[in-house]
This record gives structure tokens, C-alpha cells and sequence, in this order.
């Protein structure tokens, strides 16, 4: 009778798809990233936040929500493939650091490429995994070998939950705790991303992340 269990569990898991598997296993493998023993607070000592020691990225996708987009990071190239379908987002997002930015006025990021595609750059003032999520856009070049420069004013961060804005909250300047690249087919409060071109690949170089 105890077989009954077990023989149940492995006909389910074998009635699933490809698919759907891959989606778990691509979540389990975000999850034991984030939370790896390694994942030890660093403070950050320097207004260069990427490139820099303390700052890892690894891929956050919508597998955590069923959808089956990808992404990977590597020296400073962000690529991969999005699908529309229980999803539509890939993102990269930075080990949690200790950041005091109290003595400046934003972010300053440089990229390349990007595919004339809106993108958001996040960042958060709380260890909490959900935490308000500090949020801007900034729109790329068409050309793969552009360069765009774009100043981020911690004046004009939205604060958001799951794209949603967040009423009533402030930034707290000398806790920041992450930084975070996303490309959605979504914008804010429900609204579309107007320069999100659909399913399929595309790719950011990421040159650097500061203070200014």
C-alpha cells in the first residue's frame, strides 16, 4: 500500500511536459542562486556599482511565475529569448550588496545595443525578496553598436510591487541593497511596454552602473 504514493507521484511527474519541467528546474536554479551560501551581504564601498567585485548578476525570468523565458549574463552581455505566453519578461538581478548613496543624485548606467526596446533598471531599499521595487525606463538605440547614456535621478524612481505603483512610500537612500535589469512586455499599472518587440531574442550590453 505505501508503493501507492510513490506510483502516483512519478505517473504525475511524468505526465508533465517538457516544458513545464524545464520551467521548474529553471526556477529551482534562479532560487539556489539568490540564496546560495555564498549570498553574503557585501558593502559596497565605491559609486562604480558594475563593473565591480561585490556586484554578481544572475537571471530572475518569468519561470518564477510559469512563463518560460530565458536569459544568462556574461561579461557584460545580457541575452535571451522572450516568450509572450504565462510570462513575457527576462531579467538580471544583482546579489544583495550594503549601499549608502546619501551623497548622490542617481544612477548613471551605459549600455550597448538593446534593439530600439524599452528597458527598466530597479533598484530596492530592502533585503525583502518583494520589496518596493525602485523603478525607471530608458529606451535604446536600434543600432547594436550604439552606446546610451542615461541618468537615472533617484527623484524620478517609481516606486512598484509586481509593476504596480506603490502609494505613500519613500526611498531610502542609505539602504540600497540591489540593482536589477528588466525587459517586459509590460509597462505600469497593466499598461503595455509601446517599444517591447514580442517574442523571440535580444540582447544588452551592460558597460557599467554608477553613482553620479
Amino acid at each position: 500500500m505505501r508503493l501507492v504514493p510513490l506510483v502516483l507521484a512519478l505517473s504525475l511527474i511524468l505526465s508533465l511536459s517538457n516544458a513545464y519541467l524545464v520551467s521548474i528546474l529553471s526556477g529551482l536554479k534562479q532560487a539556489l542562486w539568490f540564496n546560495s551560501p555564498f549570498n553574503r551581504v557585501k558593502k559596497m564601498s565605491s559609486s562604480n556599482l558594475y563593473p565591480n567585485a561585490v556586484t554578481e548578476f544572475g537571471p530572475l525570468d518569468d519561470v518564477v511565475m510559469g512563463g518560460s523565458s530565458s536569459s544568462s549574463f556574461s561579461s557584460g552581455k545580457w541575452s535571451g529569448t522572450i516568450v509572450t505566453n504565462s510570462g513575457g519578461f527576462c531579467g538580471i538581478r544583482s546579489k544583495n550588496f550594503s549601499l549608502d548613496a546619501s551623497a548622490f543624485k542617481g544612477f548613471e548606467v551605459v549600455v550597448r545595443g538593446g534593439q530600439n526596446q524599452r528597458f527598466k533598471f530597479i533598484t530596492r531599499d530592502s533585503s525583502d525578496w518583494n520589496g518596493v521595487a525602485w523603478t525607471w525606463e530608458f529606451d535604446t538605440s536600434p543600432s547594436a553598436s550604439a552606446t546610451t547614456k542615461v541618468k537615472l535621478p533617484f527623484s524620478s524612481a517609481r516606486p512598484t510591487k509586481f509593476a504596480r505603483t506603490v502609494p505613500n512610500v519613500e526611498l531610502d537612500l542609505s539602504k540600497l541593497s540591489t540593482v536589477q535589469f528588466t525587459l517586459s512586455k509590460f509597462a505600469f499599472d497593466g499598461k503595455l511596454n509601446p517599444k517591447f518587440n514580442g517574442d523571440g531574442p535580444f540582447e544588452l550590453y551592460i558597460d557599467s552602473v554608477s553613482l553620479y
